[in-house]
């Protein structure tokens, strides 16, 4: 401390006026805090983020001719969430074709 103390002693006298204002005034800090905050409710949250990629991975490529295996299974998602439970059944039906079968089930179907 006695260190600081002395540097100060040995600052000229208009070593005042190097002080820089502040960026903003208190009252425009505040403001900014308070809309800082405000923002922070309303910004979206994991959970709305991950269905709003899962609908974007829903979607047909423009690029690609063929349908991804990601894009299948996006919608396929989506259609069992907030489907009729017609289109669930659909879907139910689907995977159950999909499911490769493995170790004695593929021994049993190759012979």
């Amino acid at each position: 401390m006695s260190n600081t103390q002395r540097r100060i002693s040995e600052l000229p006298a208009n070593a005042a006026s190097w002080r820089q204002p502040n960026v903003v005034s208190q009252r425009e800090f505040e403001q900014l805090q308070g809309r800082a905050t405000q923002v922070g409710r309303t910004m979206p949250s994991d959970s709305s983020l991950a269905a709003a990629q899962k609908l974007l991975a829903a979607f047909p490529s423009c690029v690609s001719p063929k349908e991804t295996e990601d894009q299948a299974q996006a919608r396929s998602e989506l259609l069992y969430t907030y489907g009729s439970s017609d289109q669930r059944q659909q879907v139910e039906q689907q995977q159950q074709q999909k499911q490769i079968p493995t170790g004695r089930q593929r021994e049993k179907r190759s012979r």
